[in-house]
């Protein structure tokens, strides 16, 4: 069974702890993307919004704060928090505060392994929970909010979904764009059942959208239905691939 991917960001006000936990995570757990590495509370606290990350790998004591301050500020994603500090002292209450777990520097690699080895059951567990409430499902629409409360349309007249900071820019196939205040991972998660495939950091596509793929010096596109021409990022290339041929949407 292939492990599923998942999204991480560090945030650590010294250079060399974000690297350090970088290269851990490379060398040890190819399942996981870091998706950003951060130096404050404030640049943190911008990109998981931004980018929903399954886990954060947080410093306590930064010069702008505290990674408990960050906590405060997340957005309701529920990623999965491990403190990386020098700070033995603040253990009970990173517990306290929901923290998966707790790990000390300089760290152990033995340590690390195991913590994050946790950390990835738990998310898959979490996945495989949704995925089996998902498909007792048979609703084909989707709820999109605005100023009174939500507009529900039919999955499939959407063309696109694109990312804009904390907002998501929708593309319908016969009616004018709406703009929402959702990220684009919530989009994923409502809209994957229904046969969308999210291409880039930016781009949630449905698949039966999809005109064309071309490749060449300037990078990969597709071209939509709609006329639009949407890189596509090369860790989703052979992805994409496959599940188009094997119609698997």
């Amino acid at each position: 069974m292939k492990t599923q991917e998942f999204k991480a960001v560090i945030v650590d006000d010294e250079a060399d702890g974000r690297e350090i936990t970088a290269l851990l995570l490379s060398a040890l757990f190819p399942c996981i993307e870091i998706i950003d590495k951060c130096g404050s509370v404030s640049a943190g606290a911008r990109s998981i919004a931004t980018h929903a990350p399954d886990l954060i790998f947080l410093d306590v004591k930064m010069g702008d704060g505290s990674g408990f301050d960050l906590l405060k500020r997340l957005p309701n994603t529920q990623p999965l928090v491990i403190f990386i500090t020098a700070y033995d002292n603040f253990a009970i209450k990173a517990i306290k505060t929901s923290a998966f777990d707790y790990i000390l520097k300089p760290i152990d690699e033995d340590e690390f392994r195991d913590t994050v080895n946790k950390a990835i059951g738990r998310l898959e567990s979490r996945g495989l929970e949704k995925r089996n409430s998902v498909s007792k499902l048979d609703v084909k629409k989707v709820g999109l909010p605005n100023l009174t409360g939500f507009s529900f349309v039919d999955a499939q007249s959407i063309v696109r979904c694109e990312a804009d900071g904390h907002y998501t820019t929708i593309y319908f196939a016969n009616s004018p764009k709406m703009v929402v205040t959702k990220i684009l991972s919530h989009f994923e998660d409502e809209l994957t059942r229904f046969g969308f495939f999210r291409v880039h950091n930016k781009h949630l596509v449905n698949l039966n959208f999809i005109k064309s793929y071309s490749k060449g010096k300037g990078g990969r596109y597709i071209t939509m239905a709609d006329g639009s021409d949407l890189e596509v990022a090369t860790r989703k290339k052979g992805e994409l691939l496959k599940v188009i041929s094997l119609g698997e949407f």
